[in-house]
């Protein structure tokens, strides 16, 4: 009863420590495996750590009597009914930064022979928006709109960016191939930058999840860096930075509403959400 009632009471807090628990007792072991530290190689690793978002907000939710959880956390990606433009940008915004960045580099052809033929993107894409359900469930099905209950949608983007980042880490020290060799510094501003435009689609578009997985697929598939780690991370700085400017800081969003999710009825301080408490309306002020 004690553990329930101080998941009760810090419901975002609850979720990080049990996202990162679930990841990072599935990805350290493998990155440790993949520095030739110990021996023991368990297959599936790769795919429990990156199932810990989801995971863990579908238990905070349930513990904090939320029989409709599952409901809740899903619902928002069947929110398709939004203006076809919030699509494209999803679809186009980071293969802009990282054709920008190719161009600026002189690195363009050798990017683009990297990307591989249209049947691998395609299949590339299929893959990675498939995992990015359950991370996008626990960033901004949950832990995005808990935060903006109380702070700013810029506050609560910085937030989700850096701990994001950082749920990343044993990927970066050697758990993934190619994340390992991807610099540490550029990669957490990228990162940063990153969650403010994720902001700014999930808030503009009511909080619809399908919008933010096909954002978070295409970028995935088009590669982090290439060649110039340092130009994505400024070029998407840059982006974010004109977004705050055009939208505000408080809401991020061309409807200049912010969407609130209380995980707790009668959380203090909560803001207006949906009759079930989900996601969908957004706050008044």
């Amino acid at each position: 009863m004690a553990l329930k009632s101080w998941v009760r009471t810090r419901p975002v807090l609850a979720f990080y420590v049990l996202a990162f628990t679930i990841t990072w007792l599935s990805w350290w072991p493998m990155a440790a495996h993949n520095r030739g530290l110990i021996a023991v190689d368990v297959p599936g690793l790769f795919v429990l750590g990156g199932l810990g978002p989801g995971i863990a907000a579908w238990a905070v939710m349930r513990a904090v009597s939320r029989a409709d959880a599952a409901e809740t956390l899903l619902r928002p990606l069947l929110r398709w009914r939004v203006s076809v433009r919030w699509f494209v940008v999803a679809a186009c915004l980071f293969p802009a930064i990282w054709i920008l960045a190719a161009v600026l580099s002189g690195s363009l052809t050798a990017e683009l022979a990297a990307l591989g033929s249209v049947p691998v993107v395609v299949m590339a894409l299929l893959r990675y928006v498939i995992a990015a359900v359950p991370e996008e469930a626990g960033w901004r099905g949950f832990a995005l709109p808990a935060l903006q209950v109380r702070h700013s949608a810029l506050t609560s983007s910085l937030v989700v960016g850096l701990l994001w980042a950082l749920w990343h880490l044993p990927l970066l020290l050697g758990g993934d191939p190619t994340m390992s060799t991807y610099p540490l510094v550029p990669y957490v501003v990228w990162v940063v930058a990153e969650a403010v435009l994720y902001t700014w689609l999930y808030n503009s578009t009511s909080g619809s999840l399908l919008v933010v997985v096909l954002l978070h697929g295409v970028t995935n598939v088009v590669g982090l860096f290439g060649s110039a780690p340092w130009l994505v991370a400024v070029l998407t700085t840059a982006a974010a930075i004109v977004v705050v400017a055009v939208c505000g800081p408080e809401h991020l969003a061309r409807n200049g509403r912010r969407v609130t999710l209380r995980p707790v009825a009668g959380l203090p301080g909560s803001a207006a959400s949906d009759a079930s408490g989900g996601p969908g309306r957004r706050s008044a002020r």
